[in-house]
Order: structure tokens, then sequence, then C-alpha cells
């Protein structure tokens, strides 16, 4: 049985992520309530990288919780990564992670570029999740 970092380094679910970057991320409220927000998703070796601006509730939210899961799928295929958010506050990564993903979410833009003022006046992290657990559906093994 695979551990749940090398779940992301096996070929066909790289190649799923790699194919589909949109996911759903999910987290506990302060009131235990469970919420969930769509997230552009990249893997990164042994994590998943997502990102958003940190002036928001829910940024805030998975630094104070922690725990965090990620959704990505597609008809009957399937990665679900649950473990431990963690944070880098560096603008340029994270403006560098947000071209990389409307590149791929959106392939046929002229101006990927335009993405640059998406989070105009709220500060940019990269959040990665470290993962605890993993499954897959549809996707071998």
């Amino acid at each position: 049985m695979d551990t749940p970092d090398a779940v992301l380094r096996r070929p066909e679910v790289a190649a799923f992520l790699a194919d589909h970057p949109r996911g759903v991320l999910g987290w506990l409220d302060a009131d235990g309530s469970p919420r969930q927000v769509p997230v552009w998703v990249a893997a990164d070796a042994d994590r998943l990288l997502f990102n958003g601006p940190t002036g928001r509730d829910w940024p805030t939210r998975l630094l104070t919780e922690g725990r965090v899961s990620i959704l990505v799928a597609e008809d009957d295929r399937a990665i679900e990564c649950w473990g431990t958010a963690e944070v880098d506050t560096d603008t340029a990564r994270a403006r560098t992670l947000v071209l990389e993903l409307t590149r791929r979410v959106y392939p046929d833009t002229s101006r990927p570029e335009m993405t640059q003022d998406l989070f105009r006046g709220d500060r940019l992290a990269v959040f990665s999740l470290v993962p605890a657990g993993s499954r897959t559906t549809g996707l071998g093994r």
C-alpha cells in the first residue's frame, strides 16, 4: 500500500492531476461546520499546491484550523487527499503558481498574464496540503 505522499507520485495520478487542475478544498469552520471552496490545484512531488488571497476568511481559517482536504474528480476518476495546510506568503511564488494554473485551466487564452490582477489588494499565498491520507477512484490500484 502506498504512503499518502507516494500516491501523488504514481504516474497515473500525476497525469490525472496535470490534466485536471480544478479541485474542491474542504476544512472545518470555527463552529465545526464543514466548508468548501473551489480551488485550482497543482501537484508538487509529495504535496498538493493551491493559492489564495490571505486577506479572506477561508485562508485565515486554514492557518488556524490546519486540517484540510482536497478532492479532484471527473466522471468516475478521483483523487482525495487530506492532511495539514502549510502556507508560503511569497507573493512572487504565488503569482507564478497563479499563472501556471491559469495556463492549465484556460489553455486557449491568449493573455494568461491577466490573472496578475485577479487578487489586486490581497496578499497572495501558496498553500500546500501535506497529505496524511489519500484515496483514489478509477486511477489504478
